[in-house]
């Protein structure tokens, strides 16, 4: 038993060293094939596994060591080139990622305060060359990424906001005088959010509220009748979706376009459809032959005819038995010898015994035969299907409705359209037929006051669609003017208010060239925060 223990131990030893053995090669494969792609991290990985699995394998510690240092030189390279492109977060990205596998190498270290002198530098650069939004963001991403810096960088952040907001300011009231409010608007926009002084805010917010007034574009509806106030109503309602676009039914001033509305009375029809459906179901049983009694009979068949075989082998084997006592009997004693007539008695003894055992075998199976046949109903009953045919009638209720725009556009230019909303709605009908199982089907078709609801709706989206187009027509003929005003005032005055009619899409050369003539590099982003705000 020791000795078996002893072999088991060997074996269950050998196993480990195998495994081990595998997960060292499939350790050093893998980290191959990623250091020749030049994934050099993930190559690292592999090999410190497989270091971990032999620590004192020269191979695995040279893999570690040149990947390792092959990995530094990459992501210091990388930091580098990120630092040339003034990409700052993926130069930082990459510095900081060193300096997490590696924490304790100085030149690790060092890189990582390259990194934060490097773009301080920056930043003091634009900072000289007034470029003060440059100057801030670069600022900021040091003193959010290092707070080691923080007390040094404050100071500069400080001498930022308060120098540019004091150009800003100058400026505002320069635009403001000249009577480009949107400029002015701007510069105090960026100003309040330099540093929130209460006069400057009241004077960045009186500006917008002055300058939308100023530019809403209002659209008179007009019409007649309960259908068209239930349009006008749920159009009035909308005010918001678009900022400048405004709707009204009662104009005290002459308005910017005006949308004559005709709705029609809705129509319902109803058509009617009939098609057939079978169904199989259960009308009764029969009384079939059992196949399991078939069976079962086959089998008993076959268990007697193996007894029959069995009993005749029997018979057999006793008269060899026979006939062989004769043969030894004639032959008398014959003493410390075993004559052939013994040999033979002797074997048909032993066949004459099996030919019994298989006898009684036989014979417990036929009556277990029997008793199994006996216990299984010659006949069965089976299902007996029918199929049922029955008539479904569907029900379709169409509603319609007509729809006459007429907008009128600032230009004087008429716009006519019609439209002709229309839906329908469908369900199958048919009475119960229990035979089958198949349950009343009754009538569920939405209500004419849900159909006419829904075509008032899309008669609402239809309009406000309409109207919004010439909106957006007349926001593009804004921005035309801006792109032809010489004077840099007027032009960012006109920016201003193309941005706010709908600061959610504004054409990027807009943004381009503010942030070119103002020093302010996303209007749209901090005109919507002062929209948001109030």
């Amino acid at each position: 038993m020791r000795h078996i223990k002893s072999s088991i131990l060997i074996l269950a030893l050998l196993s480990i060293l195998f495994a081990s053995g595998c997960a060292y090669k499939n350790h050093i494969k893998r980290g191959d094939a990623l250091y020749t792609q030049g994934n050099y991290e993930q190559a690292l990985y592999q090999y410190e596994a497989a270091l971990q699995k032999r620590p004192n394998n020269k191979d695995a510690q040279y893999k570690v060591e040149a990947t390792r240092q092959a990995f530094i030189e990459q992501l210091s390279a990388d930091t580098i080139a990120y630092l040339n492109e003034q990409n700052y977060v993926a130069a930082l990205n990459a510095a900081f990622t060193l300096e997490n596998r590696f924490p304790e190498l100085p030149a690790v270290r060092q890189l990582v305060r390259d990194v934060s002198a490097r773009i301080q530098s920056d930043a003091k650069s634009s900072s000289d060359r007034a470029e003060w939004a440059k100057a801030l963001d670069t600022y900021l991403i040091a003193y959010d990424a290092f707070p080691e810096d923080r007390q040094a960088i404050e100071p500069e952040l400080q001498y930022i906001k308060t120098t540019w907001y004091n150009e800003l300011d100058k400026a505002a009231k320069k635009a403001e005088s000249k009577g480009h409010t949107g400029d002015a608007l701007l510069l105090h926009a960026q100003a309040s959010q330099l540093q929130p002084n209460p006069q400057s805010v009241a004077k960045r917010d009186e500006l917008q509220a002055r300058l939308l007034n100023e530019s809403l574009f209002q659209i008179k509806l007009s019409g007649r009748g309960d259908r068209f106030n239930r349009v006008a109503s749920s159009l009035l309602n909308l005010q918001g979706l678009s900022q400048n676009l405004v709707f009204f039914k009662e104009a005290k001033q002459q308005p910017d376009a005006t949308l004559a509305i005709n709705v029609g009375r809705p129509s319902f029809s109803t058509q009617r459809s009939n098609s057939q459906r079978y169904k199989d179901y259960i009308s009764g049983t029969r009384l079939v032959e059992n196949p399991q009694y078939i069976n079962r009979q086959n089998d008993l068949e076959r268990e007697q005819r193996d007894l029959f075989r069995y009993e005749d082998d029997l018979s057999r084997a006793e008269r060899d038995v026979d006939r062989y006592m004769d043969q030894v009997a004639r032959e008398g004693d014959t003493p410390g010898v075993s004559t052939g007539a013994e040999q033979s008695l002797s074997r048909a003894q032993s066949d004459l015994e099996r030919a019994r055992d298989n006898v009684d075998r036989a014979r417990r199976r036929v009556r277990n035969a029997e008793r199994q046949l006996n216990d299984t109903p010659p006949n069965i009953e089976e299902d007996v299907y029918s199929t049922l045919e029955y008539s479904v009638t569907t029900h379709t209720r169409r509603a319609k409705m007509s729809l006459d725009l007429r907008m009128t556009d600032p230009q004087g230019e008429e716009l006519v359209q019609s439209f002709r909303p229309a839906l329908s709605a469908s369900d199958e009908t048919h009475r119960a037929y229990p035979i089958a199982d198949i349950p009343e089907d009754p009538l569920d078709l939405p209500s004419d006051a849900s159909l006419e609801t829904q075509l008032f709706s899309s008669a609402i989206n239809t309009s406000f669609s309409t109207a919004n187009t010439t909106f957006q027509k007349h926001r593009q003929a804004v921005l035309a003017d801006a792109f032809a005003q010489q004077d840099q005032g007027l032009r960012v005055h006109h920016y201003v208010i193309y941005i706010l009619m709908d600061p959610s899409s504004v054409d990027q050369r807009v943004l381009d060239e503010i942030a070119d003539l103002r020093g302010i590099p996303d209007a749209a982003g901090l005109l919507l925060m002062t929209n948001t705000a109030q």
